[in-house]
């Protein structure tokens, strides 16, 4: 992904909507977009700031249904 000069107002809006919600599901959610959106806005916004800005996690369901 090229890096913009410009931080997006949509980036800072999922960013927002992340750190508020804690979860980028969540703020996929409340935004009314996918989760792979809110990783492209986050991933633009970590790429102009030259920052790691959120730390993501893989969870996994862990039970029978997951067996």
């Amino acid at each position: 992904m090229k890096p913009r000069s410009r931080i997006s107002l949509n980036a800072l809006r999922t960013f927002e909507a992340v750190a508020r919600r804690k979860s980028m599901t969540a703020a996929a959610q409340e935004l009314c977009v996918t989760a792979g959106a809110v990783s492209r806005q986050i991933a633009e916004l970590q790429a102009v700031l030259s920052i790691h800005a959120v730390e993501q996690t893989l969870r996994l369901p862990v039970g029978p249904a997951s067996a």
